[in-house]
């Protein structure tokens, strides 16, 4: 096997345009590929983590009696999709208001103008013509002066997932089959037997193995140097890109960081494209073997 990595070597050192024009298509087909999984491996735990669906805040007549109120609550909680139900009293929402108007507590003694109010707080995945409907029916609940359904900016959340969600699994399909016809194409064309040469081995008695061995190392050797390429790339886009979704998060009150990735995970990125291309340099020099054999 040394012997055949030595001829590999000095096959690639022969020809050092086409390796490295293959090395770099290969990194490019990996980096590409690898890129999709791990962002799609960073954004779905963020979405399925998100737990705020639409909002529907029920306005109670001011008149409602206690039990009345602790009622209507429970029938909130019950409504199809269970949200959770929080009830903001009109006594706590009349003293945040005075203070943001800058009137002191006891200042002056005024009439709270303000109902209670319950907020029903629906989960991700609610659809929001179920959301609509259930203010439709609340609406018509004794007790109720009146129900506004937060629901538009949930839609737009929806058409948006889902738009991203059909880009994302076109993105993932052209990146998978990008790199299953580019891999194959640049550890194939490492494989260059002439015919001649072909000849003169089979003459002096060199075994089939013997003849190949050399190609389908310098496949394998093509591919697996892409890969690491590939790594160290997506390694460093990703490091540069932290900088700035960290201020994106901070901005909105949250935190970001890439999925940590197993050890085994780049090892086993390029002991796979290791053997993609020795078995790819293998076939094709069969391939070119049985030409070479063929009577002319």
């Amino acid at each position: 096997m040394s012997a055949a990595l030595r001829r590999a070597a000095a096959l690639l050192g022969s020809r050092p345009w086409r390796f490295l024009l293959g090395m770099l298509t290969a990194a490019a087909a990996i980096v590409l590929l690898l890129t999709v999984a791990v962002v799609a491996a960073g954004v779905a735990p963020r979405i399925a983590g998100l737990k705020a669906g639409p909002q529907l805040s029920v306005f109670v007549a001011t008149e409602t009696p206690q039990s009345e109120l602790e009622a209507l609550q429970s029938r909130l909680a019950a409504l199809d999709g269970a949200p959770a139900v929080r009830l903001i009293p009109r006594a706590r929402a009349f003293a945040e208001l005075s203070a943001r108007a800058g009137v002191a507590a006891g200042t002056e003694t005024r009439a709270n103008p303000l109902p209670d109010v319950l907020v029903a707080q629906f989960g991700l995945g609610v659809e929001p013509a179920a959301v609509e409907r259930a203010a439709a029916q609340v609406r018509t609940w004794r007790g109720v002066d009146a129900v506004q359904a937060e629901v538009g900016w949930y839609r737009r959340l929806a058409a948006l997932a889902a738009g991203a969600g059909v880009v994302g699994a076109v993105a993932g399909a052209a990146a998978l089959l990008l790199a299953a016809m580019a891999l194959p194409a640049a550890a194939a064309a490492q494989v260059r037997l002439p015919r001649e040469e072909a000849a003169v081995l089979r003459m002096v008695g060199a075994s089939t193995s013997f003849i190949v061995r050399p190609y389908a190392c310098a496949a394998a050797l093509t591919l697996a140097l892409g890969a690491t390429l590939a790594l160290a790339l997506l390694a460093v886009a990703l490091s540069s890109a932290q900088p700035q979704l960290d201020s994106a998060a901070a901005a909105l009150g949250s935190t970001f960081a890439w999925p940590r990735l197993p050890v085994w995970l780049p090892i086993a990125v390029v002991v796979m494209a290791a053997v993609l291309g020795w078995l790819t340099g293998w076939i094709v020099t069969h391939r070119h073997l049985r030409s070479s054999d063929a009577p002319q």
